[in-house]
């Protein structure tokens, strides 16, 4: 039981903290902030509805991901994507320290080094392309650039047929999740870190918002949910 009560006031308490330094972030740092402050607000709620019985919610996530996507990716996989990652990474590095450093009087060090870095990780991922064994996959996932390059138009008329699967299979899984890990105390999570997101954000403190949204939690837990509302019954979870 007390388990369950520190539990819950700690996962409102939390997810209003982070829901107050999102509204602050976006007020300070966008011109329009302040018009948008909730969405730290309901970002706030989000983390309290998650963190609280978190070891349920990730049993949730894996059963709703067996359910609906039931993917597994294997060694050559991951294989395949860090070595692209990084593949890309380093093109992107070379264009950022170009124009980044161009005008500097290293200019000539830094480029020479990041050559060198992407040489020698090419001849890394060229070894594997050569390679006589299965890795020798490795090869035709890069050729995705190259499709997209020598045929443009079928990739943007594709884009959206696969654009709109992808969309009702992520919506799908979180339906799943949703129906696997609901429960009222998530609820109650979610309104009071969301509460509490919203005064600390008026108040300007984070460390308001946190013991506020924690309160909140408290109360409606002991008072309105147990014993009024009779929503979380003595000794267990909803």
């Amino acid at each position: 039981m007390q388990r369950d009560f520190w539990s819950l006031v700690l996962a409102c308490g939390f997810g209003a903290l982070v829901g107050v330094f999102v509204s602050l972030e976006i007020t300070e740092h966008f011109q329009y902030g302040r018009y948008f402050w909730g969405i730290g607000a309901v970002l706030g709620g989000l983390v309290g509805y998650v963190s609280v019985d978190f070891s349920d919610f990730r049993e949730g996530l894996i059963l709703a991901y067996r359910r609906t996507i039931a993917w597994r990716p294997d060694g050559l996989y991951w294989k395949t994507f860090f070595l692209t990652f990084f593949e890309y990474m380093v093109l992107c590095l070379n264009s950022v320290v170009f124009f980044y450093v161009v005008f500097g009087d290293h200019f000539l060090l830094i480029l020479g080094l990041v050559l060198i870095f992407s040489a020698c990780l090419s001849f890394l991922y060229a070894s594997d392309i050569m390679s006589p064994d299965r890795y020798s996959d490795l090869y035709w996932p890069t050729q995705g650039l190259w499709w997209l390059m020598r045929r443009a138009p079928s990739a943007v008329a594709a884009a959206p047929s696969a654009l709109a699967e992808g969309t009702l299979t992520l919506g799908r899984f979180a339906a799943t999740v949703f129906r696997y890990v609901h429960s009222r105390r998530r609820t109650i999570c979610f309104s009071c870190a969301a509460l509490g997101a919203a005064a600390g954000y008026y108040a300007g403190s984070a460390l308001a918002g946190a013991v506020i949204g924690a309160m909140l939690g408290a109360v409606e837990y002991q008072l309105v949910a147990l014993r009024w509302l009779k929503l979380v019954p003595n000794g267990g979870r909803a």
